[in-house]
């Protein structure tokens, strides 16, 4: 069987094939110890770099927290503290005007009991002139129908004449009864309107000074002794004490001749010399010694030592808040006197209700001038009043250690180097801390004290 078919090759041709391109063959060779050490290094130093970089932003952040926290705890301290001062500062104005308020209410109490007593005596001068006005009533009565004095027809026709005698009423009686019509005219009413009160007021201090004058002319006059009138303020002294080697004269040559002390020489006495070559200089009453003996202080400088002499006394301060001190008080004592210096010792101590209290014991002109004003210290207004002055009989000597005389007219004992507490030698009463015991009577007492037998009976 014939057929027309064709045979071919499957493939072409060896040469028709098409091109075989080699591949490269890459031959992975084992790396050695060494190679793969430093690419275990290489590879652990990337990573902790990597951790290392990762950390630090961490504590950073830390830091910025923890100092905050510390800002935080700061703020809040201070925000406590600041409350607490706050309540401390409102207490105390409460406490201040609780005082002020009670003050107020005294005053007010006081003031109604003067009217009351102004009232009491405005009633009692009325009743008193009524009384009078009665008594004379009758006697008035007596002389009208006796005063007219009518002649007969007798008498006309004789060649006399007739006239109406009328007796004039005295002074005394008329000046009485213009009195009482005043006291009539201001008399209070019980139904009068609240706008004349002030009025009644006035009158009323007015009658009541009238009453006072009375009787002051009713009462004999006496002479007002010398104990009874306050004694005069003595002038001031400064004392120089020039240094070794400064004569007086040399020392009252520089006084006098400091243009320091212009205008100030003719407040300055004749300078006097003493036993012991001090120098006393007597001021004028008129003159600040403080001030004029800071100038002379300066003047001098080394070449001696200055102080004032003066009359000194003691005021009491109450009502000192617990934060104020010594100084503080001093300072509000310059600013009350308008001045840059004070010669003053103050005693300050605390008291059971936390307020403070402070004797001060400064020139006399000065305590009279603070006498009866109020000290502005911290958040309180402090009252000033002076101090008696002590009688002789409750000074103390102190050679003797007993009272009623001064060390220069002492003739007993000389205990001037004994304890006044104790009665051991050795130390003072300010370091004392043994027993209290006197030197009289043996008694737990100071020596010369008011529950002393001895001295009671001396």
């Amino acid at each position: 069987m014939s057929t027309n078919r064709i045979l071919r090759p499957r493939s072409g041709s060896i040469d028709a094939r098409l091109p075989v391109v080699a591949k490269p063959i890459v031959v992975l060779n084992k790396p050695t110890e060494g190679q793969t050490t430093a690419t275990s290094g290489a590879a652990g130093t990337s990573g902790v770099g990597t951790a290392t970089a990762v950390k630090a932003p961490q504590q950073s952040m830390e830091r910025f927290v923890e100092r905050l926290e510390n800002e935080l705890s700061l703020l809040r301290a201070q925000l406590m503290e600041q409350a607490e001062q706050f309540r401390k500062d409102i207490a105390l104005m409460q406490e201040y005007h609780r005082k002020e308020v009670m003050h107020l209410r005294e005053e007010n109490r006081k003031e109604r009991l003067e009217r009351e007593k102004v009232s009491g005596l405005l009633e009692q001068l009325v009743a008193t002139q009524s009384q009078q006005q009665q008594q004379l009533l009758p006697q008035q009565r007596a002389g009208a129908a006796t005063s007219t004095v009518v002649s007969s027809p007798d008498q006309d026709q004789e060649g006399g004449s007739w006239a109406e005698v009328v007796r004039r009423k005295p002074a005394r009686q008329q000046a009485t009864q213009r009195q009482q019509q005043r006291l009539q005219e201001v008399q209070p009413r019980t139904n009068q309107p609240s706008y004349r009160v002030a009025g009644q007021h006035q009158q009323q201090w007015q009658l009541r000074g009238q009453l006072l004058r009375n009787q002051r002319q009713q009462q004999p006059r006496t002479t007002m002794t010398a104990a009874a009138k306050k004694a005069r303020k003595r002038p001031d002294t400064i004392v120089v004490t020039p240094a070794e080697g400064i004569s007086f004269s040399n020392m009252y040559k520089t006084i006098r001749r400091s243009p320091l002390l212009d205008g100030l020489q003719e407040k300055i006495g004749v300078g006097r010399r003493t036993p012991k070559d001090i120098m006393r200089l007597p001021l004028s009453r008129d003159v600040d010694s403080a001030e004029l003996c800071q100038r002379i202080r300066v003047n001098i400088g080394e070449n001696g030592v200055a102080i004032v002499r003066t009359e000194m006394a003691q005021v009491m301060v109450t009502n000192i808040d617990s934060l104020a001190d010594e100084d503080q008080l001093r300072q509000a004592m310059l600013t009350a006197q308008g001045k840059e210096q004070v010669e003053a010792t103050i005693d300050m101590w605390e008291r059971r209700d936390g307020t403070k209290r402070a004797r001060v014991t400064l020139p006399r002109s000065e305590a009279e001038y603070l006498a009866g004003k109020r000290l502005i210290l911290g958040y309180t207004s402090c009252c000033v009043w002076e101090v008696p002055k002590a009688s002789l009989a409750e000074k103390r000597c102190f050679r003797c250690l007993e009272r009623g005389h001064f060390a220069g007219q002492c003739s007993g004992e000389d205990r001037s180097k004994v304890c006044i507490r104790c009665g051991v030698e050795g130390h003072k009463a300010v370091t004392c801390i043994g027993k209290v015991r006197c030197l009289k009577c043996g008694g737990p007492h100071p020596i010369a004290s008011a529950s002393c037998n001895a001295t009671a009976q001396q």
